[in-house]
């Protein structure tokens, strides 16, 4: 999460500086473009004239002039920090703004902290943003503050300068943001900023999921699963038998995401499952680690139940895994007509020459055979 603040931050820096040979730009007349030559007229007559002159600037739509008018705002400084923050409110100038407080630096630091009481909730946010950026540690109780913010994308924001600056204290005022009485955007930030902690969280986390409700229990779930951790994945695991069904969905999507193949055995399990949200977030699992599920697909193919090889049928037609072929043959004989669709849709999907006879001999069967011709059609020559 550091990680990515200094990514924004050097972007930010290289944006205003990425233009430092501006004042030599010129037109092919030999003379600097009009955005610019503006720019250095407001900057001549300095101070707040000069600022008020500058700023409209930044909305011009040659990215020359607005990266110029950005390192001027940064020449002149403090004189600049107020107007630059309430520049904050306006979206066509947020970006631009923030790039410049932020190479302002420290001038800008005591009324930026103010600026997270600003009547504006856009100012309030975009400070916030610029105390993370500026790694100000002396921030925290202002940042704190902001998160029992009334505007949602204050408190978003605020969560995640806490989780960047961590210290004492973060984790616990992170788990009380995931609380089912906060919004949805509110939880999702402190679910993704408690994932960013790693190992620090995973002791909180194993808790919230063993003594939490279900809505507590989902959160903790694909938190954990955004851990990357070992111990994370598999408390993951276990949930895939928890007795919620939203639970068992957001086991299967953390376990997708971590890419956790030593879990494809137990996730196939749930293609089965009783809730059809959770099937489905199976099968894209499936689907996305074949080789992985493929003893376990397999298995289903040849002896699950119909809503089973249904829903295996439909995991190897998505990740188009053509080592199913051979199986799929068989399958397309099944006695149930639902059966022999799916796996007939898969064929149709893998193509290739191994997929025409069964998908001729399908011809016969009225209820697939409008799936077996398009798959002929498909695979072209080979079904000549």
């Amino acid at each position: 999460m550091r990680t990515n603040a200094l990514k924004i931050r050097t972007i930010l820096i290289l944006l205003l500086y990425s233009a430092s040979a501006l004042a030599g730009s010129e037109t092919p007349s030999g003379t600097p473009p009009a955005g610019v030559r503006l720019v250095d007229e407001a900057f001549a007559r300095g101070g707040e004239s000069a600022v008020a002159g500058i700023l409209p600037l930044l909305k011009d739509r040659d990215l020359d002039v607005r990266t110029h008018a950005m390192r001027r705002l940064v020449e002149i400084g403090e004189p600049a920090v107020d107007p630059l923050l309430a520049a904050l409110a306006d979206e066509s100038t947020r970006w631009p703004a923030s790039g410049a407080l932020l190479n302002i630096g420290a001038p800008a630091v005591r009324k930026t902290v103010l600026a997270v009481k600003h009547r504006d909730p856009a100012v309030r946010r975009g400070a916030l943003f610029i105390l993370q950026q500026m790694e100000v540690t002396s921030s925290a109780p202002s940042i704190q503050a902001a998160l029992s913010d009334p505007d949602v994308s204050v408190q978003v924001q605020a969560i995640r300068a806490i989780a960047h600056f961590r210290g004492q204290g973060a984790l616990r005022l992170l788990l009380e943001k995931v609380d089912t009485g906060y919004p949805p955007a509110v939880r999702d930030a402190a679910i993704e900023a408690l994932a960013g902690l790693g190992d620090e969280a995973l002791p909180s986390l194993r808790s919230l999921y063993v003594q939490s409700g279900g809505e507590m229990r989902v959160a903790a779930v694909r938190a954990l699963g955004g851990t990357g951790t070992r111990e994370g994945i598999e408390l993951v695991r276990s949930a895939l038998s928890d007795p919620s069904a939203l639970v068992r969905y957001y086991a299967c999507r953390a376990i997708a995401d971590a890419g956790d193949t030593s879990s494809a055995g137990a996730v196939a399990a749930l293609l089965g499952d009783p809730d059809p949200a959770v099937r489905e977030a199976a099968g894209e699992a499936c689907a996305r680690m074949p080789e992985a599920a493929e003893k376990a697909l397999f298995g289903l193919l040849r002896r699950g139940t119909a809503l089973q090889k249904i829903e295996a049928a439909t995991a190897i037609r998505k990740a188009a895994y053509r080592p199913a072929v051979p199986l799929l043959a068989e399958v397309v004989r099944d006695p149930l007509p639902e059966v022999r669709l799916s796996a007939a849709a898969a064929l149709m999907v893998l193509s290739g020459p191994e997929v025409v006879e069964p998908l001729v001999n399908g011809l016969r069967d009225p209820q697939i055979r409008w799936v077996c011709i398009l798959g002929l059609r498909q695979a072209g020559t080979a079904a000549v």
